[in-house]
């Protein structure tokens, strides 16, 4: 295990102060993906007319050509028809061969009934709109495994769905898709060093919003509790966003403790954070605990739970990420929650216009997240007679 004292070596060993994909977009692209989505969603219908050229100048504040190279694109990726004279409708799609059946593989790393089955429905839904028939294997959270299925199924399939393994010790079987140009969408976590598609929750974003409240709420001092997985986008970006606040408040690197950590290592690890914290709180030192993730979290609120801490003074709260709702909290906690369903859409619909369209170029999507705060459950005293 890796323990960082300093916010400067935590933002080295979680790869540099800037987040992938939070480049800006052209004005063209943010017109091209509105009437996209519309005429995906269905809300605008095949042979439907678009507004004139003027009107989505007027409607967006852009100028004359830009509004001419989002339609032209539109056009390109088929997804309109522009008549001279006429205006510009949405394509009709085309047919599917009768009797054919096209398949896409998911891949998955778990197989829970919370955010997995939200996520696997709305891509079905998606795909099966389009009349794909979707496959689910279950990775185990392993890379051997993930290459296996992947090996097998990716000749007999019309593309891939990946939501990889935590390790991402994949690279050289991503590389080779990619190579290959295979159709393929990561969903949550991506290879950094392969070009690729993929739709991940704005962690930047959740870990900035965590930050923000904490400092809001007066706390001073904070411990962090990561994964060392190098490559590993999601978590990186929310220590990343989480960091860059706490930087842009003057929040110095004596304020903040940093664990990284293995899965072997995390027992070890949740000791080592709550014992941390529990002596900053003792020194009077009002303390967050941000974690990787909401099991993490869990793990050091039960570990404190055992020391005695119950946070009832508020001296002492814990963050995590993905709101699990594992089990009621009896101290102060506040998490982020993914909209789950919303990626499984977009990878879907990412997907299906690489199959529709060969040389669709790579693009990612990153979904919006909302921070959530739960009510805490404080537990009965000893002598309670409901105890």
């Amino acid at each position: 295990m890796i323990q960082y004292d300093n916010l400067n070596n935590a933002r080295a060993n979680a790869g540099g102060p800037e987040c992938e994909g939070m480049a800006k977009i052209p004005k063209y692209r943010m017109i091209y993906e509105y009437y996209r989505d519309l005429i995906e969603s269905g809300a605008l219908k095949p042979e439907e007319r678009l507004p004139t050229e003027g009107e989505i100048k007027r409607q967006f504040s852009v100028s004359q050509i830009t509004t001419i190279n989002a339609l032209k694109q539109l056009a390109a990726d088929g997804y309109v028809t522009r008549v001279q004279g006429s205006g510009t409708y949405v394509r009709a799609k085309a047919p599917i061969a009768s009797g054919a059946m096209q398949l896409v593989l998911l891949v998955i790393p778990f197989m829970g009934k919370g955010r997995e089955s939200r996520l696997i429905e709305s891509v079905e839904r998606c795909l099966g709109q389009a009349g794909y028939t979707l496959i689910i294997k279950n990775s185990c959270d392993s890379d051997a495994v993930e290459r296996q299925i992947v090996e097998q199924y990716k000749d007999r399939v019309s593309g891939i769905l990946l939501y990889p393994s935590i390790q991402l010790g994949n690279i050289e079987l991503y590389r080779a898709l990619a190579d290959a140009d295979y159709p393929i969408v990561y969903l949550d976590r991506y290879p950094l060093s392969v070009p690729c598609r993929y739709v991940s929750s704005d962690n930047a974003q959740g870990g900035a919003l965590l930050a923000r409240y904490l400092l809001r709420r007066k706390y001073e001092r904070f411990v962090l509790a990561f994964h060392s997985v190098p490559g590993l986008t999601s978590e990186r970006d929310r220590l990343n966003g989480f960091m860059n606040v706490l930087v842009d408040a003057g929040v110095g690197d004596e304020h903040t403790s940093c664990f990284f950590f293995d899965n072997a290592e995390l027992a070890e690890s949740v000791v080592r954070v709550s014992d941390e914290a529990q002596r900053l709180v003792a020194s009077g030192a009002r303390t967050a605990i941000f974690t990787c993730n909401d099991s993490t979290a869990y793990r050091v609120m039960d570990r404190l739970r055992q020391c005695g801490v119950t946070g009832a003074d508020d001296r002492l709260i814990v963050a995590g990420f993905d709101n699990l709702n594992i089990a009621p909290v009896t101290m102060p906690f506040v998490t982020i929650s993914q909209q789950h369903a919303d990626i499984g859409r977009h990878a879907a619909q990412i997907l299906i216009r690489r199959l529709e369209r060969p040389h669709f170029y790579n693009e990612y999507r990153q979904v919006p997240v909302e921070l959530y705060e739960p009510p805490i459950v404080r537990a009965p005293a000893p002598d309670d007679p409901a105890s």
